[in-house]
């Protein structure tokens, strides 16, 4: 059965919104608000670019190929060769991998951090949140109907953009957006440097191939999932890029290079204990939607 576009658009915007926004802030306070929210302008539309082009890949060899399921090891072959598709297929397995048990480290401490504040104390056994937090969301992926995957995955988007929300309300009552935009606090001489972090905070390639398989090759429905699903987070990052910056300049006096923004913030109460605790269910909520989106696009490749 053919996948809706917004089920593609949340799957999208879910692997998007992911670990990389926590750590967006500290690399983008050197250079300040105005230069880096550029930076993220710029890296947005290489990547949706870029994405759209793996798109285009995809339904031409399944046009070629007369079958779904086209994978991103398959686009690799078929354009780069034999020898050089085997560097391509390394490397994916390598850096899927590697982002799964970051996300899975992340997400295991968050769990552990809600459960505590539940009364239950599972440090005592080392690595058991980890345990917890993989077998909940690997077992859902492969137990569940992808259908029924679809509509939690919708609904944990869901959970994100509010969470989100209520950091920006609460943020944004403290923050110093004169002091934001004001020129002496703008360095676009460090501005380079926050590209990496940039372009790792727009990453969702990965499950491209899944989207094209979801809306059966038809390209319109595949060019707006792939626009809106990225355009929400880019809002998204924007917002949080301004709140996080506009509270360390108010609350410091101006950008101060060698701080977590968001360690600073919980460090002097910006919002209570409520702050912290959105902050907590947001960043498990964007792990636990990007896991789903890198399980998705490890299985396409295997």
């Amino acid at each position: 059965n053919q996948g809706s576009t917004l089920g593609a658009t949340a799957l999208i915007a879910g692997t998007t919104i992911g670990a990389g926004v926590l750590a967006l802030p500290t690399a983008t306070i050197p250079s300040g608000f105005l230069p880096s929210s550029g930076a993220l302008i710029a890296a947005w539309f290489y990547m949706l670019i870029s994405g759209l082009l793996i798109a285009e890949l995809s339904i031409n060899r399944m046009g070629e190929t007369g079958r779904y399921g086209v994978g991103f090891l398959e686009l690799y072959k078929s354009n780069l060769g034999e020898k050089l598709g085997w560097v391509g297929s390394g490397a994916y397995f390598f850096l899927h991998y590697a982002v799964m048990v970051a996300y899975m480290a992340q997400g295991g401490a968050n769990l552990g951090t809600m459960l505590q504040n539940f009364g239950l104390d599972t440090t005592s056994v080392h690595g058991l949140d980890q345990a917890l937090f993989a077998a909940a969301v690997g077992g859902t992926v492969y137990f569940i109907k992808p259908n029924l995957v679809e509509k939690i995955n919708n609904l944990l988007v869901v959970g994100v953009i509010a969470s989100f929300l209520g950091i920006i309300a609460i943020g944004a009552g403290s923050a110093d957006f004169s002091s934001l935009v004001a020129l002496e606090n703008q360095h676009p001489e460090f501005v380079v440097d926050a590209f990496p972090i940039c372009f790792l905070s727009l990453v969702y390639h990965n499950v491209v191939p899944t989207v094209v398989v979801q809306l059966e090759g038809d390209r319109k429905k595949i060019t707006t999932s792939l626009i809106a699903g990225t355009v929400v987070p880019l809002l998204m990052f924007l917002a949080w890029n301004a709140v996080i910056l506009g509270n360390v300049i108010g609350s410091s006096g101006g950008l101060d290079h060698g701080v977590d923004p968001l360690a600073l913030l919980k460090s002097e109460g910006v919002g209570g204990e409520s702050f912290s605790t959105l902050v907590t269910t947001f960043s498990e909520l964007a792990v636990t939607t990007s896991l789903i989106g890198f399980i998705y696009g490890l299985l396409d490749g295997l």
